[in-house]
């Protein structure tokens, strides 16, 4: 996302000053690629980014029925007060206290 920010920033800069900051593209870039090299398994996180953007893209475009991305569909409502019960108490609880001091 950095670099693209830059781009765009650079290609207003022109079009305005007919300028272009080099050390600012170099600054951007080299923050990204020393972001991306320090990271655990740099490289076989490339290969998952790979996977999940470009392959899952051309998989899509070529109409092959994809056999997961379950993860994606609504959550249902059994499994919203299963898993995230406590977290629903302590909203309503945070609610009926709102309502009990006249905030809401």
């Amino acid at each position: 996302m950095p670099p693209v920010i830059y781009f765009f920033f650079s290609v207003s800069k022109f079009i305005v000053e007919r300028k272009i900051d080099i050390k600012k593209g170099i600054g951007v870039f080299l923050g990204v690629f020393i972001g991306w090299v320090v990271r655990p398994d740099f490289i076989e996180a490339s290969k998952l980014v790979y996977i999940q953007i470009v392959e899952h893209t051309i998989l899509k475009t070529l109409g092959v029925p994809l056999t997961f991305g379950g993860e994606h569909q609504p959550l249902l409502w059994i499994t919203l007060f299963r898993n995230f019960w406590l977290i629903l108490l302590i909203f309503i609880f945070c609610f009926v206290l709102l309502l009990l001091v006249n905030f809401i």
